[in-house]
């Protein structure tokens, strides 16, 4: 995706043809942003679907919030109010928690969202479409599920079959390299390899995995 600098006419998401977002309903949303346009387009749209949005415009804002009490995290990397931190230090506060992130930021912290992608968020360029948002926001609220579950949830099978959907989705989303799909998991290589092997998960050979 080329880089550039977002209008100010382009702040609101772009519109596009709804499809079904039951799968949304009832998530717990917080908005890490300052802008009170993109604000206001995130709650019209995801409290539309059932969601529950919380909106915090600082990072010391956000990070206040325990990751526990929400699903999902839309953020801005580039806040205005730079000296109370900044939406990466939001992004590393979450990384390690079953929280599903999609980064939606301008063309000055796009390059640092991009580089955020190996290890689990999903980013994009202000401005982005609806149905591309719903999209990752649904991905990514899939992943965070699947690692409550394989974490904390139900019966060992169930935490095991949570595990492997948790996994298979790492792999497909980073088409099947082990070291980039350990990296979004919060594993080490071998650690990842050894899992695998438990759970029946045919990972590709270690020749084919160098990167």
């Amino acid at each position: 995706m080329t880089a550039r600098a977002p209008r100010a006419s382009e702040t609101r998401l772009r519109r596009s043809k709804p499809r079904d977002r039951s799968d949304l309903r009832g998530t717990r949303v917080l908005v890490v942003e300052d802008d009170r346009l993109v604000i206001a387009g995130y709650k019209r749209l995801f409290e539309g679907l059932g969601c529950v949005v919380e909106v915090a415009t600082t990072a010391s804002d956000a990070m206040s919030h325990a990751p526990s009490s929400y699903d999902l995290a839309l953020i801005d990397l580039k806040l205005r109010q730079g000296s109370e931190g900044s939406g990466l230090d939001v992004v590393h506060f979450l990384l390690a928690q079953p929280v599903g992130i999609v980064v939606v930021t301008g063309t000055g912290g796009f390059r640092e969202g991009c580089a955020l992608g190996r290890l689990g968020p999903d980013c994009f360029e202000k401005p982005v479409g609806s149905e591309e948002l719903l999209d990752a926001c649904s991905g990514q609220l899939a992943w965070a599920r699947a690692t409550r579950t394989a974490r904390h949830g139900g019966t060992r099978v169930s935490r095991d079959r949570a595990e492997r959907a948790m996994m298979i989705a790492a792999l497909e989303r980073h088409d099947w390299c082990v070291t980039h799909a350990a990296n979004f998991v919060h594993m080490d290589r071998s650690q990842f390899r050894r899992r695998a092997h438990a759970l029946a998960i045919a990972l590709p050979s270690e020749a084919s995995n160098t990167a």
